[in-house]
């Protein structure tokens, strides 16, 4: 739904020529976007509005503006006194049988308490005349700005930038822990007052007020539905609002931090038909952000990336997730999107104590010394053997670099020509990695042969580097020529062509393509099924992809065999006490659940719930994590089924959520 208090950002320009009955406090707070029904002329992007003088409690004194769904007016509520932003749902839009749920909802939304949700102070229905209209009046919140504009006029640095957006995603999980999906999250709905302090405002009104908002903008205003559609996930283009769960906020956030890190939207949809800017958004990647600004590039690019992922499973799973990694970040930690290892833990180290330039010497030292030991022992024919072993082990080692040395290297405005220029190499190895991996294959390929295992090993090396890259034809490529070689020199049967098979599988799973995962998996599940549990002991983690890249095309009953099998399959390998064995009863719960079967979802999340309680402690993030999914498993029971109290049982588990949430 359209911002309650979108157009506080908008191109207005004329005062409030009203006169509260207040003045004092209240006169100070008007906004410059605010305008008189008389100030709203056809030919100025609104349609002429006529000004009640009353809505309920509520005497209006000015328009704050007019969407698609209704108009925001400014109104002065008698008791208790004060300022609010009042919308009011244009007459039609919300069926009569979304009536009880809007008033249900309501009280939802009423219960929202967090310092930087505006809060809403009440719900209702107006009658007039012309029938029935819902309204909302919400916290007013003066002099504000949308969260991008606020950081573009305060001219705020990244880590400032960023620290401000963390508040963000505190809100939106306080709002998910109450079983409320935002669904409209974009800058405009995330408000910064005259103090710096952030407020997400319209949380949950978009679904309270009938279906996903974006359709039934489409129903009404295509500008609107495009200015939505910037920020929209993949799946909420699906047009099936049963299917949107807390991650699709989650993207939204992604969507919201690009613009903010960067000052631009990740897509440019202005001119874009609705059909395009659809498959725009499910299919194309955005402009990678170290592109925009290069400072950008490392663990900043790797989080808004994360949350972007057009496969919700591979995002973050919650607000809290991106919002810790950020955290992580500002106290100069590993994230945990991508940890660290050895090489990286020492140049977090050394960057948090303002040493960059060293940092980057010692990587590239580390790298050039890696490519003259290749080259020497590439030079001596009569040592294959062990050119070959330490050719494998220095191309792993240097595959694990070239994802540190695209981490962000920064620079301050008081650094030395010389770290300038270090800090320039270093950004440019991306090239030289490629080049050295190139001269490690054919090495390889001349000294031992195209068909041996440091060859298929090499290979295997680049096809990685280059899906890390997005250049999925050449990766494609050289993991084809890894099969190959894998095919020739150790049989169809053997459990490194079986990787090799899965590996592709994955590849193609990773890029949406799930047509071609599903080829190559059910190749690898067919082999590996005809082995005995000795002779290859991965059969259950690729049965568990198959059931991944099934879910993803919401084919539930058919993934479901596949996750029950990996669930056994993966108990009598690991044992009932391993990790991936709770989390994929997790998975069947879920999978359960989204078909519908809140019953034996429920029971195999509260196992997954009791066994994290007592491995790892009700504090850990393996058991809120079940705990939150248990209580948004609740509210969907509850609306499935409204006699059947389950709704006490949500409000259990939200309080329990509550308590080691303070």
């Amino acid at each position: 739904m359209e911002s309650l208090q979108n157009s506080m950002t908008a191109e207005h320009s004329k005062p409030d020529l009203s006169e509260p009955e207040n003045q004092g406090q209240e006169a100070e707070t008007q906004l410059p976007c605010e305008a008189t029904a008389d100030s709203i002329l056809p030919g100025e992007g609104h349609s002429s509005i006529q000004m009640p003088d009353r809505i309920g409690p509520y005497k209006i004194s000015a328009i704050i503006g007019q969407g698609g769904m209704g108009t925001v007016y400014k109104a002065m509520q008698e008791s208790p006194r004060r300022a609010v932003a009042l919308k009011v749902v244009k007459r039609g839009v919300v069926s009569r049988s979304a009536r009880k749920r809007f008033e249900y909802e309501a009280q939802t939304l009423g219960r929202l308490r967090h310092e930087n949700i505006a809060q809403i102070y009440e719900a209702g229905t107006h009658e007039s005349d012309g029938g029935s209209q819902p309204y909302f009046a919400m916290e007013y919140i003066p002099n504000a700005r949308s969260i991008t504009e606020y950081a573009q006029e305060k001219n705020l640095g990244t880590r400032e930038r960023l620290a401000l957006f963390s508040k963000v995603c505190e809100a939106l999980q306080h709002g998910h822990q109450k079983g409320i999906i935002h669904r409209d999250l974009k800058p405009g709905n995330i408000l910064v007052t005259g103090n710096g302090v952030p407020k997400v405002i319209d949380f949950g009104v978009a679904r309270s007020t009938d279906s996903d908002m974006a359709f039934t903008t489409l129903r009404t205003e295509v500008g609107q539905l495009i200015g939505t559609l910037q920020y929209m996930s993949p799946e909420q283009c699906e047009a099936d609002p049963a299917d949107i769960d807390t991650r699709s906020d989650v993207y939204a956030l992604g969507m919201v931090l690009y613009e903010l890190l960067t000052d631009t939207p990740a897509y440019d949809l202005k001119n874009a038909a609705i059909h395009e800017a659809v498959r725009v958004i499910r299919e194309e990647e955005p402009t990678r952000l170290s592109s925009v600004n290069r400072s950008l590039r490392g663990d900043i690019e790797t989080m808004t990336f994360k949350a972007l992922q057009k496969n919700r499973d591979f995002r973050y799973q919650s607000a809290t997730e991106l919002g810790q990694d950020i955290a992580r970040y500002l106290r100069d930690e590993p994230i945990a999107a991508r940890p660290l290892g050895a090489i990286g833990i020492m140049r977090r180290s050394i960057r948090k104590h303002k040493v960059v330039a060293t940092s980057a010497a010692i990587i590239l030292m580390v790298l050039v010394a890696s490519g003259i030991t290749i080259m020497i022992y590439a030079t001596e024919q009569a040592r294959q053997k062990r050119e070959a072993a330490m050719m494998e082990q220095s191309s792993a080692q240097l595959l694990k670099m070239a994802g540190y040395l695209t981490d962000e290297v920064g620079v301050g405005p008081r650094s030395t020509p010389e770290q300038r220029e270090k800090v320039a190499i270093i950004n440019s190895l991306d090239y030289k990695v490629e080049q050295l991996f190139l001269g490690i294959l054919k090495t390889t390929q001349e000294t031992l042969g195209t068909d041996h295992p440091h060859t298929m090993e090499a290979s295997a090396n680049l096809a990685y580097l280059y899906s890390t890259r997005d250049q999925f034809d050449k990766a494609f490529r050289y993991y084809q020529a890894t099969l190959d070689i894998s095919r020739r020199i150790l049989g169809e049967e053997h459990p490194e062509t079986i990787n090799r098979i899965a590996s592709i599988g994955s590849f193609f799973y990773q890029q949406a393509r799930y047509n071609e995962a599903e080829e190559y998996l059910t190749e690898a599940i067919q082999i590996a099924r005809g082995l005995q549990s000795d002779q290859y002991s991965r059969t259950w983690e690729i049965v568990r992809l198959m059931g991944w890249v099934l879910r993803s095309q919401q084919r539930y009953e058919e993934a479901m065999p596949y996750f029950l099998e990996s669930l056994d399959a993966s108990r009598q390998k690991l044992g009932e006490d391993d990790v991936d064995v709770i989390r994929l009863k997790e998975d069947v719960g879920d999978l359960f659940q989204l078909q519908g079967q809140y019953s034996q979802a429920q029971s195999y999340l509260d196992g997954a719930l009791n066994d994290h309680r007592r491995l790892h402690g009700r504090d850990s993030h393996y058991y809120i994590s079940v705990l939150e999914k248990l209580t948004w498993l609740y509210a969907q029971w509850h609306e499935a089924e409204p006699e059947a109290g389950h709704d006490g049982a949500a409000s259990m588990y939200q309080s329990e959520l509550n308590g080691l949430n303070p």
